[in-house]
């Protein structure tokens, strides 16, 4: 019989440990087996709620992905990501921050669609985008633009602000799929024109309103972004967008879709 010393925490470790085991086989440290009462089956029946959940918070954020696999099949990726990868936070709405990573790891998959990583990308930067904190513009911190020089400067963007660089055009991959047949006659034909060239896309995700949305941005500003959120200073950030980089007009269109929060100075 088990031992009734263990503390708390470790009687939860237990029942963790077996509810991520692939089968579920006989109970382990800390579980007391009590008259008349199934534990396996318990367990079995609190391990099928766990992936029905899991289910659900992964269809609810990654529905292109879903769409592409198939049900069946996306529903056999979300029973094995949830055993690789379980929930390290309360909050479901996290259980996809390793999925792309997790896709990585799958060639099957990979080999006919290697898109997917990124496309998992994206839906998650969007979903992520819509929950994030609010922030407003310290529209004050902008005139140290106008006193201090670049290298002494950094930029800070919106907390729903993220970026991605891909191989792949998964932003087009992700818009054909939000136009329906009726809406259009081959709604897929950009992205496979896409696909075929190898061209990749540099997307900006952002918050506009309530509603996540997501643009094409080009290799400066998506190199200039990606400075930004690694907390580059102002100068250096402007050094990897290159000179073709027009700040000027970045700066009156982050202004006006609300990319930006304020500025700071470095150090």
């Amino acid at each position: 019989m088990a031992s009734v010393d263990l503390t708390e925490t470790q009687r939860q470790e237990s029942l963790a440990e077996m509810l991520m085991a692939r089968t579920l086989g006989t109970p382990i440290g800390g579980l007391i087996p009590l008259p008349n009462v199934d534990i396996a089956r318990g367990l079995q029946v609190y391990q099928a709620n766990a992936h029905a959940s899991a289910l659900r918070a992964l269809e609810s954020v990654f529905p292109v992905l879903q769409q592409l696999l198939g049900p069946e099949s996306f529903a056999g990726l979300s029973r094995a990501y949830w055993h690789e990868s379980p929930p390290a936070r309360g909050d479901l709405a996290w259980l996809g921050a390793q999925l792309a990573m997790y896709l990585e790891g799958q060639p099957h998959l990979l080999e006919e669609t290697p898109y997917l990583a990124d496309l998992a990308r994206l839906e998650f930067a969007l979903a992520q985008a819509e929950t994030a904190h609010d922030a407003e513009l310290d529209a004050t911190s902008l005139q140290l633009l106008a006193e201090l020089d670049p290298k002494y400067l950094r930029l800070q963007l919106m907390p729903s602000v993220a970026v991605l660089n891909s191989r792949f055009p998964v932003l087009s991959i992700w818009q054909a799929h939000q136009v329906t047949e009726f809406e259009h006659a081959d709604r897929f034909a950009d992205a496979r024109t896409k696909l075929l060239a190898r061209e990749g896309e540099g997307i900006l995700v952002f918050r506009l309103g309530w509603r996540a949305q997501a643009q094409l941005v080009s290799s400066a500003e998506c190199n200039w972004l990606q400075a930004l959120m690694g907390g580059t200073n102002l100068a250096l950030a402007l050094d990897v967008a290159g000179s073709a980089f027009d700040f000027q007009a970045w700066l009156a269109e982050a202004l006006r879709l609300g990319w930006l929060m304020g500025a700071s100075r470095v150090g």
